[in-house]
């Protein structure tokens, strides 16, 4: 489920971006940040998290009719971005 709800998170990023998900893979191994990239686009933090709201719902809705996911998780996702946790916003965090 874990898996699920990060390919549909992140594949909502690139669609917010306006990039292929291959594009913003590329972008972050790079060392790029999804702050620097939605900047570049003329988006305040503000207007991307509300974006990828949008874009993520009916990713999630789907995971949820599937079964994949539940509802609640569904909704957490909804609100950790809401409450500003973007993922890749700072880039990646890679693990000592």
């Amino acid at each position: 489920a874990h898996r699920a709800i990060f390919r549909a998170v992140f594949e909502s990023e690139a669609d917010v971006l306006g990039i292929r998900v291959k594009s913003l893979r590329a972008d972050l191994r790079a060392g790029q940040k999804v702050s620097d990239l939605a900047k570049d686009k003329g988006m305040t933090q503000e207007q991307f998290e509300t974006r990828l709201i949008v874009a993520s719902r009916p990713r999630l809705e789907a995971l949820v009719d599937q079964k994949t996911i539940t509802q609640a998780q569904a909704d957490r996702v909804i609100d950790r971005i809401s409450k500003g946790h973007i993922p890749f916003w700072n880039g990646i965090h890679r693990k000592p």
